[in-house]
């Protein structure tokens, strides 16, 4: 089991090993933060040597930012035996809210994940 959170800049790039893809550059959109999930979970999944690794890129709010993405969406994948992803709307900006949301939407994706695993 093993985590990692990144923001931007020379330091994802080299997460990803050296993949310049941030979805946090002027004219961003919701597509290129599922992309960026979905890297780093490969990524890590691998470098870490696991069987499944969760990543999400997205924003829990209240504000959004200089790409001019609303608050309250998160892009959540699942790498692993089976893979799979999912883009999570928030109904309101409450920053606490959103994130305890979008935890148990990741944590219920990778539920899912691994039930269709062992069932495979």
């Amino acid at each position: 089991c093993g985590a990692v959170t990144g923001r931007c800049g020379p330091a994802s790039a080299a997460v990803l090993g050296g993949a310049d893809l941030s979805p946090f550059a002027p004219g961003a959109s919701k597509a290129s933060h599922s992309e960026w999930a979905l890297m780093l979970a490969r990524r890590m999944r691998k470098e870490v040597g696991c069987t499944w690794c969760i990543a999400e890129s997205g924003r829990c709010g209240p504000n959004g930012d200089s790409t001019d993405l609303a608050a309250g969406f998160t892009s959540i994948v699942v790498s692993g035996p089976v893979e799979r992803g999912l883009t999570v709307e928030a109904p309101d900006c409450d920053r606490e809210e959103n994130m305890w949301s979008f935890a148990q939407a990741a944590l219920s994706l990778l539920d899912e994940c691994v039930r269709q695993a062992a069932a495979q």
